[in-house]
């Protein structure tokens, strides 16, 4: 049996606003450079990956496959028409 996924709340923020990115149609999102450690952790779970963002100091995020399954283990594709009634994103 595999344990829980224990995170941290930097990393849960920034789960958080990516889903609430991914719902609404965008698929990437700049963070500034002191969430490197968090996002480090991210991608090590294969929830996240970045790259440097063209604004300096910043990194471009973006969900995995495995992220969006984590998020969204229903099929929410991002598209509204797939959202249940009374469903959170």
């Amino acid at each position: 049996m595999t344990s829980p996924l224990v995170l941290t709340t930097v990393e849960y923020l920034i789960l958080d606003v990516l889903a609430a990115r991914y719902g609404a149609g965008t698929d990437r999102w700049p963070f500034p450079h002191n969430t490197l450690p968090a996002l480090t952790r991210l991608q090590q779970y294969g929830l996240v990956g970045w790259t440097p963002g063209t604004i300096e100091g910043t990194w471009v995020v973006w969900l995995t496959d495995t992220g969006i399954q984590f998020l969204f283990p229903s099929g929410f594709t991002g598209d509204p028409r797939d959202r249940s009634p009374g469903s959170p994103v």
